[in-house]
């Protein structure tokens, strides 16, 4: 048999499509609000929640192969589940997706505002509407490109944080540990790996190729993973406990301390950059997803005058929530985001292949693999124990 060969400009194209969706505000957020669980205990809450989200993208990657599904995850739950439970998932998804949207907006506004403390909101909305509604509208000529070019910006300021401020780290830093308080991190750090979205446009984006939609995945999450651990690393080194503390208090990210704790008059701005490359490449594709999903579901025309109209209803409400003097960060990536990925990007792959295979076997009797079978087992006690940590 011929191998198959993988057409290597498109997987590496869906490698950065994960890692620009997956990065954004969990990595600015994170190592505020675990900075009192410590390194070690933060690392294993990482490792598990990285492996649980490959598990669950994978069982959706294998749904998107069997039903064909056009468009979102909504539309596998309709051909899995029946209408009644998608739009149970679609009212789900909407909230999901504006809660990330508040979130990552709180977060463009703080670094906007920190550098630019006399412009009023109305220039930085002006900002946010232009560049991200100027993307989704023209996503058509060009859309990869503008992604690849922020994740490659993200790349480049996050290699440039621990290269220059290494003579900063304090080593005594790592040796403090609260394992008691890590279970309690799971939900916001599940939320670090939160692609799944894009997992149909992807499939597609490949050309229909499972092997390099697979590749994307396992790829993109690795790099992902070494990203996050490496940032955590870095921020716990360098900024003192007690402004970590004080910045979640405030409803800050972690690119406000770390700005005012290193020396260096130039590093501040690369810290800066940093956060506007991680926000705007996931704000891009999860504003994506959503006007994707908003499109399909409401079926309008393809009009200038509609795509605008979708594109306010989008951006406007999040827009003015993120302005509002609610501290709402942290809240949504905990609640909003964390429960809502784990509701939608764990239990609901788990729900949808369980009814798949179900009409399958009526059909002609067909049962589970034991990999199949190991990975929703291995789901369904995740799920318990995030439910115990969000109930405590």
């Amino acid at each position: 048999m011929k191998s198959m060969q993988i057409p290597k400009k498109n997987l590496m194209s869906g490698i950065l499509l994960v890692i620009g969706t997956s990065i954004g505000a969990g990595m600015l957020g994170l190592p505020v609000e675990t900075a009192q669980i410590g390194f070690a205990p933060v690392c294993v809450s990482y490792l598990l929640c990285w492996g649980v989200m490959i598990l669950s993208a994978m069982l959706f990657l294998q749904l998107q192969i069997k039903i064909q599904a056009n468009g979102n995850i909504p539309s596998m739950a309709r051909s899995t589940m029946g209408n009644r439970a998608a739009r149970v998932v679609e009212a789900l998804f909407a909230l999901l997706y504006y809660s990330l949207l508040i979130a990552y907006l709180k977060g463009f506004t703080q670094i906007v505002s920190d550098t630019y403390p006399t412009l009023p909101f109305s220039l930085h909305a002006g900002l946010a509407i232009v560049f991200f509604g100027g993307c989704i509208f023209f996503k058509e000529h060009g859309m990869n490109k503008v992604n690849s070019l922020l994740v490659y910006g993200l790349m480049i300021t996050y290699l440039l944080i621990p290269i220059m401020g290494a003579r900063h780290v304090e080593p005594q830093a790592f040796l403090r540990t609260n394992w008691q308080e890590s279970l309690f991190s799971i939900p916001l750090i599940i939320t670090a790996f939160g692609f799944h979205v894009i997992i149909p446009s992807l499939y597609h984006h490949q050309g229909k190729n499972p092997s390099t939609t697979r590749l994307s995945i396992l790829i993109g999450t690795t790099i992902t993973l070494i990203i996050y651990l490496s940032w955590q690393a870095v921020v716990i080194g360098i900024v003192p406990l007690e402004s970590l503390v004080k910045a979640h208090k405030m409803d800050q990210t972690a690119v406000i301390p770390m700005s005012k704790a290193l020396q260096s008059s130039f590093l501040p701005v690369v810290g800066k950059l940093l956060g506007f490359f991680a926000l705007t490449s996931s704000f891009l594709g999860v504003s994506t997803a959503f006007y994707d999903f908003m499109f399909d579901k409401l079926r309008i025309s393809i009009s200038h005058t509609s795509k605008m109209s979708l594109l306010s209803l989008i951006l406007i409400p999040p827009l003015i929530i993120a302005n509002s003097k609610i501290q709402v960060f942290y809240m949504l990536l905990r609640y909003g985001g964390g429960f809502g990925v784990v509701l939608l990007l764990v239990v609901l792959p788990v729900v949808m292949t369980i009814c798949q295979k179900h009409k399958e076997n009526r059909l002609r009797h067909s049962f589970f693999r034991p990999k199949e079978t190991t990975s929703i087992a291995i789901l369904v006690i995740f799920c318990l124990v995030v439910l115990v940590a969000q109930i405590v």
